[in-house]
């Protein structure tokens, strides 16, 4: 009876490749684009009446890939203040995420990140991952500490 094996044939530095920490180090890497782009959607959804709103939205991001956190999108209050002397994102917001008013629908400028914003954040999040094995492939993916088989 014939024998028959199958044999791993990869390039060397797919095996010595930590690809979990190539990954999250892409994805840091380009959370600011992240950020731009879901701030951008935000203020789209504000309604155009509050400027001082629009000017008050804003994102940090988190650059250590070992944080789960990629961005963090919320609204500062400065603008808010000195234009109206209140902070009202929360009225404007409404919905899950604010309070109801009786002057405004609600915008759901934030819910909808969640919502209407999913498509263009998993083409980001595909171009992003592309990015990561594409580092990996040309043997640049974050080595391995130790081996893990």
């Amino acid at each position: 009876m014939p024998d028959f094996g199958i044999t791993l044939t990869a390039p060397g530095h797919f095996l010595n490749t930590d690809w979990e920490e190539t990954v999250l180090e892409e994805l840091h890497a380009h959370a600011d684009e992240l950020g731009q782009m879901e701030l951008q959607s935000i203020r789209g959804r504000t309604n155009v009446e509050t400027g001082a709103l629009q000017a008050d939205e804003t994102y940090d991001v988190y650059a250590d890939p070992q944080d789960p956190n990629l961005v963090f999108l919320y609204t500062d209050d400065a603008n808010q203040l000195d234009t109206w002397n209140r902070i009202y994102v929360q009225y404007q917001e409404g919905g899950a995420l604010g309070l109801p008013t009786y002057t405004n629908p609600p915008h759901e400028m934030f819910t909808q990140v969640g919502t209407t914003d999913l498509l263009q954040i998993e083409v980001w999040c595909a171009e992003t991952l592309a990015a990561a094995f594409e580092r990996i492939a040309n043997g640049l993916g974050a080595e391995l500490t130790s081996q893990g088989f």
